[in-house]
């Protein structure tokens, strides 16, 4: 293993989904925020593996998409991710690797990934950097657990366990805590008061409605109705959507802007926090599938309202989590997101919701400065080298 430069390190994502990219993308913010000497470049796997190998990312990230709809194909996309170790020989490994191990070859920089597969792929490179394994998530479902990665950054001492069980060198696995936005960090303490204040005072109270990045129209539908039965309800709804996705087409063609709803149209993962920071003491509650923002739950106190189904292996673990940790609630029909308004109203009357938000329920129970820790061992692995 050879490093030539430790002031350079190179950031690669998949590009599929939201989840790990944003794990990813924090991580190299909070590099360039902590480290500003260390020259960092962050590259999309499908633009750099080569011509032959472009047809195959495109499989693999419509397969995402249409997973969300059907069995069959998500237990395709599962496959083509996890069927294989780090050290195995296989058809993806031959297809997506060649090209991305001679880039990383040219690069012969420190290379930090987002996703199983790239350490797959990558981890057989002779003569390589070292390789980095972001896994921000609470939980670790069996394709997450890799093995060839130099360093794998962890959330609690929970997934760190799960990958020394699956084989990792416990000197591999570094613990940050939550890997929160860290324009949120700074505000989780004063939002926190705020929800109480309105909470407890029964004054009109806001959510915030998100999807994933396969954005499946099940989850849409329900946001669109949970929605429209909380404005009946009179009260503020704030909705983040990817400019040009399924669910700003849906909420655009409902007309709920005009009864006071409003949207929030965003086209990166930056321009999506910078929005969501501007408005965040506001917010009193968010309906998201459980994902990556199962973060704010546990790390923030921010009261979680779950859209069902589940999709992918990540989302039932982090369900259970939530539910177990933060008092959590599902939402997982087409009559439960038409009475979403009145279940909210009775739950802030009832006080129910003010526990859900209480520090109890798991409002700064955990660390939630992942990312800047994260970015210290990064650099402290560096300087090994």
């Amino acid at each position: 293993m050879t490093i030539q430069n430790s002031s350079r390190i190179d950031f690669l994502t998949t590009g599929v989904g939201r989840g790990h990219r944003f794990y990813l993308e924090g991580l190299h913010h909070a590099v360039n925020h902590s480290y500003p000497e260390t020259e960092t470049t962050l590259f999309c796997a499908p633009d750099i593996s080569g011509a032959l190998a472009r047809p195959g990312w495109r499989l693999i990230n419509s397969l995402y998409r249409r997973g969300s709809k059907s069995d069959w194909f998500g237990s395709l996309y599962n496959r083509l991710r996890s069927d294989t170790s780090a050290t195995d020989d296989s058809v993806a490994l031959r297809v997506f690797g060649a090209g991305l191990r001679r880039w990383w070859r040219h690069r012969n920089r420190p290379l930090v990934v987002d996703h199983p597969l790239l350490v797959k792929l990558l981890s057989r490179t002779k003569d390589r950097s070292p390789l980095i394994y972001m896994h921000g998530e609470m939980v670790a479902p069996n394709e997450s657990l890799i093995t060839g990665a130099d360093l794998i950054i962890t959330p609690t001492e929970t997934v760190k366990e799960i990958f020394f069980a699956a084989g990792t060198p416990n000197e591999k696995i570094i613990v940050t805590g939550l890997c929160i936005e860290k324009s949120l960090v700074g505000l989780a303490s004063r939002a926190h008061e705020l929800r109480r204040e309105r909470i407890e005072n029964q004054a009109p109270i806001t959510g915030a409605f998100f999807t994933s990045g396969a954005e499946p129209i099940e989850h849409c539908t329900l946001l669109v109705e949970a929605a429209r039965s909380a404005l009946k309800q009179n009260q503020k709804v704030i909705v983040f959507a990817a400019c040009g996705g399924r669910l700003e087409r849906m909420f655009r063609e409902a007309g709920l802007e005009e009864v006071g709803l409003t949207l929030q149209t965003y086209t990166s993962i930056p321009d999506d926090e910078a929005k969501l920071s501007s408005v965040f003491t506001e917010l009193d509650y968010f309906l998201a599938p459980p994902h990556e923002r199962t973060n704010w739950a546990l790390g923030l106190g921010l009261p979680f309202f779950m859209l069902l189904p589940c999709y992918g292996s990540f989302a039932p673990l982090n369900r259970d989590l939530a539910i177990k940790y933060a008092h959590a609630k599902t939402l997982t029909s087409a009559n439960a997101a038409n009475s979403f308004g009145e279940k909210i109203k009775e739950l802030q009357s009832s006080g129910e919701l003010e526990a859900m938000n209480s520090r109890e329920a798991g409002a700064f129970l955990l660390d939630i400065n992942g990312f800047e820790r994260g970015a210290n061992a990064v650099i402290k692995l560096l300087e090994k080298h």
